[in-house]
């Protein structure tokens, strides 16, 4: 499994670098094809300059705002403003008797018509009863005549002739109804100059903005005005704006400005579209990042740079946007004429290096800054995608202040566990004086502040009353949960839980579950000692009986008179070996008993590990062989030495190959390793089961346990229990792995 994900890991890195390098690569690799393109475009502008440099830079999309002639917007604004204060003149003219202009004049809409006209010609006209009255600021005769002539039409040819004698650049024309709505508002510009905006739309608003003038100036006035009489009715009024107009705004042609402009290398990349082209790799490399994680055998995603705190990425987003600003500016000057122009060959230690290699050298360095901007965009986004799959989970552990936040209420916490917690143990004294010493210099603090200090002590004390009142209500629960559990424990009742926080009962809650735990243990050990005892009764009994049986059996036979010698010879050898395998079952139990209780001599010395495992191969030679078993011998070419009893080692390495011998699978392989580690020496006797394991392993220690369970093979069930004693007499340890019908014992040693 380790294996797996160290190849996904790998596999996942691997990826991630080549998403990272071939944008890089791919990008500086249209170094050249860009600078192709680039010198075309300069070619280009010269030629057209050189044929028609004023109508080029007028017409250019990218150089509009640098040449020309423009209206200003708010002009309609200022003309129609200044219509209602020329008709009021001419109102007042025609009635005879003075009108109300303070409406105008209140807000500043007189300032407007002097505005319009010191910067404009106008000509309006006023029809009363069928009479017309006129006022204009026109002092040349022949123009007052044309427009009266025209009946204010003025068209573009008229405009144009205007433009070439009077200096006009543009006429604004607006007529008022009856009503005193804008029934019809036109302009007609020379040379191509146009009003961007909407006429009507903006002349319309000039028009509400003096209703709302109007309500508001009678709202703030005791006596009410008729303001509906200051609104142009059969009004209508031409403005003819010259160039020298604030509400001209011109721009002069410069044609070396317009080079400049063009033949600068960044304008010229944005104009064939070179940043869309950084564009398509940086998202490439986003969808890339954001789709990985999503199969899971790669494993990534959740790496270490991947979890870096949210400010910290900021920053590296800062970085990455300078970053790629430098390299776009890198990117177009990095080109084989400007390297040539500037650099040109260099000299080191008397080798030449050519504009072509230096070029060679600035393509490498951009591949390199290109890489570490799509790297830092790739962590970036990896942030954003850990952020959308757990936004709460994100700002828990990404955000620095949120964990600075956290950490200063945990110390807060501290500090006031500090001074209130009290130790029931030894502490006591301490903690009486803390809480004395903090009171006073509280209460110091508050001396020093006079009057408000006053203030200050009486909220203190209700403060510290709150706290001490919620203090005690914990004490109190906490008493009365370890009070329940004692009282649980007296009636028997060993697992009830206790209060996950005891405070001042905190050292007699943990001495209350070491309790519940010796207890519980206790219980448990008896339960086990009596199971055990019984069972081991039932298997002595079973095995000690068995040769018994067969030796009375066969005593009572050879009291009958007329047995033959033969049969006679047969009981005596059948008695014999019965006899001597209840010496052996005996012995066995005497010897596992002192092994367990302490109560026998080793004699340490070093021992070749190796050669004892050789000398038991050597003295079982037949019996393997006899076995139906084949038996792979690992051991180490050198010797293996330990400080160990060569005797009980020997019997150890015996038992665990009896063992073998009696149960493993006929046919089958047994395999018997010696590890040689740095520290350890591991002995590991492996072999497949005749029969299945029904015990557990750790039983299969215990005496009087088989892993036969009908107990039909031969064996005292002493074997490993004797193993595992002398193993750990010797400072090893000795454990039994079962996986299905693989057995498996395993000693270790250390060194």
């Amino acid at each position: 499994m380790d294996t797996k994900l160290k190849k996904s890991s790998k596999l996942a890195k691997l990826i991630i670098c080549l998403s990272i390098l071939i944008p890089a690569i791919l990008l500086v690799c249209l170094y050249p094809r860009m600078e192709k393109l680039m010198l075309e475009k300069q070619e280009g502008y010269k030629e057209d300059l050189a044929s028609n440099a004023t109508e080029v830079v007028q017409q250019n999309h990218y150089y509009q705002n640098y040449a020309g002639i423009s209206v200003r917007q708010d002009m309609v604004n200022y003309a129609v403003e200044a219509a209602y204060y020329l008709y009021g003149r001419l109102l007042q003219e025609a009635r005879g008797k003075a009108v109300d202009f303070e409406v105008l004049d209140t807000h500043g809409w007189i300032n407007d018509y002097y505005t319009v006209s010191g910067e404009s010609l106008y000509y309006v006209d006023y029809e009363n009863a069928g009479e017309s009255d006129f006022d204009s600021n026109i002092t040349d005769i022949q123009l007052v005549k044309e427009i009266e002539t025209q009946m204010f039409s003025i068209n573009k040819e008229d405009i144009q002739r205007y433009a070439q004698e009077y200096g006009i650049v543009c006429s604004l024309f607006m007529e008022f109804d009856e009503y005193g709505m804008i029934s019809n508002i036109e302009f007609v510009g020379a040379n191509g100059v146009e009003y961007q905006e909407n006429l009507y739309e903006v002349a319309r608003n000039s028009v509400k903005q003096y209703s709302q003038n109007a309500a508001y100036y009678n709202s703030s006035h005791s006596q009410v005005v008729d303001v509906t009489e200051m609104v142009p009715k059969n009004f209508k009024a031409l403005f003819l704006i010259p160039m020298e107009s604030m509400f001209i705004n011109q721009f002069n042609i410069d044609l070396n400005s317009y080079m400049q402009y063009f033949n600068d290398p960044e304008n010229l990349y944005i104009n064939m579209g070179a940043p869309i082209v950084v564009l398509i790799f940086m998202v490439i490399v986003a969808m890339v990042a954001l789709i990985l994680p999503f199969f899971k055998k790669l494993n990534t995603g959740w790496e270490a740079i991947f979890c870096l705190p949210f400010e910290i990425i900021c920053i590296l987003a800062v970085g990455m946007v300078i970053g790629v600003y430098l390299m776009f500016i890198g990117m177009c000057h990095t080109t084989v004429t400007e390297i040539g122009q500037i650099i040109g060959s260099v000299e080191i230690l008397g080798y030449t290096l050519e504009t072509g290699t230096i070029y060679g050298l600035f393509l490498t360095a951009g591949i390199v800054g290109w890489a570490l901007c799509f790297g830092l965009e790739y962590t970036i986004v990896a942030h954003c995608r850990q952020f959308l799959c757990g936004p709460i989970y994100y700002f828990k552990h990404r955000l620095l202040i949120v964990r600075f936040v956290r950490w200063i209420g945990k110390q807060f916490k501290r500090l006031y566990h500090f001074i209130v917690d009290i130790d029931m143990d030894k502490g006591l004294h301490s903690t009486i004086v803390k809480i004395v010493l903090m009171n006073l210099i509280v209460g110091a603090g508050f001396c020093c502040l006079w009057f408000v200090g006053i203030i200050g002590v009486v909220l203190y004390g209700l403060v510290l009353y709150v706290l001490l009142r919620r203090h005690g209500k914990q004490i109190q629960e906490q008493y009365e949960s370890v009070l329940h559990v004692t009282k649980q424990m007296a009636k028997g009742e060993l697992k009830v839980a206790l209060h996950k926080e005891l405070g001042v009962f905190a050292t007699l809650g943990e001495e209350l579950e070491k309790v519940q735990e010796g207890f519980s243990k206790a219980v448990a050990e008896e339960a086990k000692s009596q199971n055990m005892k019984t069972e081991l009764i039932s298997n002595v009994s079973h095995d000690l009986k068995t040769p018994l049986t067969a030796i009375i059996t066969y005593v009572s036979l050879l009291k009958q008179d007329n047995i033959s010698e033969a049969d006679r010879k047969n009981y005596i050898q059948t008695l014999d070996i019965k006899s001597q395998r209840l010496k052996v079952l005996i012995e066995d139990l005497f010897e596992v008993s002192k092994a367990q209780s302490g109560n026998i001599q080793m004699n340490f010395m070093d021992v070749d590990v190796v050669n004892i495992m050789k000398q038991l191969r050597l003295e079982m030679e037949d019996k393997l062989a006899d076995s139906e078993l084949t038996f792979r011998w690992n051991l180490p070419e050198e010797k293996v030495i330990l400080n160990l009893d060569g005797q009980k080692t020997y019997r150890v390495f015996e038992n665990l190959l009896s063992n073998a011998l009696k149960y493993a699978l006929k046919g089958s392989r047994v395999y018997i390793d010696v590890i040689k580690q740095e520290e350890l020496v591991e002995v590991v006797f492996k072999n497949i089961s005749a029969v299945e394991l029904h015990a557990d392993a750790e039983r299969l220690t215990d005496r009087f346990v088989r892993g036969d369970a009908a107990r039909t093979t031969e064996g005292s069930g002493l074997g490993l229990a004797i193993v595992k004693s002398f193993v750990e007499l010797q400072g090893g340890s000795f454990k039994i792995d079962i996986d299905g019908d693989l057995f498996k014992a395993i000693i270790i040693w250390k060194k």
